[in-house]
């Protein structure tokens, strides 16, 4: 394999569907080490295990290419919050996945963190909003027509989903803890950070278009970085 260049002032997406195929998944968990084999035992549905051994497997795949070693020879790292990364490199990376599709994001030197939804309808929506979100996105929320509702909210789930994976700071931040634009055609962004005002500016969120029946958002603290899409057969 053989390494390729990235640009520093770039952001590389790339998106991909879950195999069905026996043979590719069985080649994807040859790559998984002994604890990710374990962890993809773990589910109790032949179809998250499947999702899980394809998704871990794309990501060494992708980051073998740029490290220039085989995909079974990454190592991964955890930060406190267990977010994964390879020590000694400067390559940041970060996926979501839904029950067909999954989705990367890498880049050098800045955290992000990528989150994709289905659309769907959330018959739970305003109450799930006004037990989990800040008061200034649930005002907002309530503005929003009906038959948009949904929408919107699923663009800010997206949107604090990716911040919080940008952050490192795992699934016991607090989501009241900030705030991000809600209105379906609001500019994305963070607007607000308790006890950290200052920062909102330093971060940026992007609306990440893969999928005509998905929303997906990416946060990175870099304003000026360009998004490339990339060919998902890496």
């Amino acid at each position: 394999m053989k390494k390729f260049e990235l640009d520093e002032d770039c952001i590389y997406i790339l998106k991909t569907e879950f195999s069905k195929d026996a043979k590719e998944i069985k080649l994807y968990e040859s790559f998984l080490s002994e604890d990710e084999i374990y962890k993809a035992s773990r589910f109790r549905l032949i179809n998250l295990t499947n999702n899980y051994i394809t998704s871990r497997g794309i990501l060494r795949k992708i980051l073998s290419y740029y490290l220039d070693i085989k995909p079974s020879s990454v190592k991964f790292s955890y930060t406190p919050n267990g977010k994964p990364f390879v020590e000694n490199s400067p390559l940041k990376f970060n996926l979501s996945h839904t029950k067909t599709i999954v989705v990367y994001a890498f880049t050098l030197t800045d955290e992000i963190g990528i989150d994709t939804e289905r659309l769907r309808v959330i018959p739970d929506s305003i109450r799930i909003a006004e037990r989990f979100f800040s008061s200034y996105e649930r005002a907002d929320l309530r503005n929003v027509p009906r038959d948009q509702i949904d929408y919107a909210f699923l663009n800010c789930w997206t949107r604090k989903e990716s911040f919080i994976k940008a952050s490192g700071e795992g699934l016991s931040y607090s989501l009241k803890n900030f705030s991000v634009s809600v209105i379906p055609e609001s500019a994305p962004g963070v607007l607000w950070i308790k006890d950290k005002e200052y920062e909102a500016n330093e971060w940026a969120l992007h609306d990440i278009n893969i999928s005509s029946d998905h929303l997906s958002s990416l946060a990175v603290k870099n304003k000026f970085k360009k998004i490339v899409y990339c060919d998902s057969h890496i």
